[in-house]
């Protein structure tokens, strides 16, 4: 015995219902961003040191392979900072704006 489902009801809580989509929405932007961020943390510092190290250090200024390393290691750290300070800013400006937004309703 199955229960058929009438699309014309209307909810019987629409002020709950309506809390749930747009909580839906948000944690469906936090994760977009967390995804973003979590690949941008493992495919830019890898690109940042091999890409440093190989063209930059080793055949533009001629650095030896050595040295190039420990170059390449600091670039590769600046870009970590980067990501890590991009993405404070960008968690704290939604913070802001889902506070501001919560304090109009």
């Amino acid at each position: 015995m199955k229960r058929e489902i009438k699309t014309n009801e209307t909810p019987k809580y629409p002020v709950i219902e309506e809390m749930h989509s747009e909580a839906d929405k948000r944690v469906g932007q936090v994760f977009r961003t967390m995804l973003f961020f979590t690949s941008l943390m493992v495919i830019a510092p890898i690109s940042t040191y091999f890409g440093t190290k190989k063209y930059v250090f080793e055949k533009y200024f001629s650095v030896n392979s050595d040295e190039s390393y420990i170059y390449s290691v600091i670039a590769c750290v600046v870009m970590i900072h980067i990501i890590l300070g991009a993405f404070i800013y960008i968690a704290w400006k939604d913070a802001n704006a889902a506070a501001l937004e919560k304090k109009k309703k």
